[in-house]
């Protein structure tokens, strides 16, 4: 599921995702599909520097090589992100939603 860079959607930044992209996640052995949805949104922000409140997520995210947490949650604004990365969190959100997550 990861790339060699440990990205779930190394592109996310600049391909829209599909829910044939989302489902794929469904076959990863280690994490659960809904803890990888999660992941997956969450990365979104992550590559932006955010960190996170939620220990599961800041755990995960210290364990990417390519993260560098270094804006807090309350100082984290969206404008950083871009107009594709802001269609694939509403996409991923829609697809929990979907799942029931």
């Amino acid at each position: 599921v990861f790339d060699a860079d440990g990205f779930i959607f190394p592109d996310s930044a600049d391909e829209y995702l599909t829910e044939d992209e989302l489902y794929e996640l469904k076959y990863d052995e280690e994490y659960s599909f809904e803890d990888l949805l999660g992941f997956a949104r969450n990365e979104i922000y992550a590559r932006h520097g955010r960190i996170f409140n939620d220990e599961q997520l800041q755990g995960y995210f210290e364990t990417c090589s390519w993260y560098q947490g270094s804006v807090t949650p309350e100082n984290f604004s969206e404008n950083v992100l871009n107009e594709t990365e802001k269609a694939n969190l509403t996409a991923i959100a829609e697809y929990e939603k979907k799942m029931g997550y």
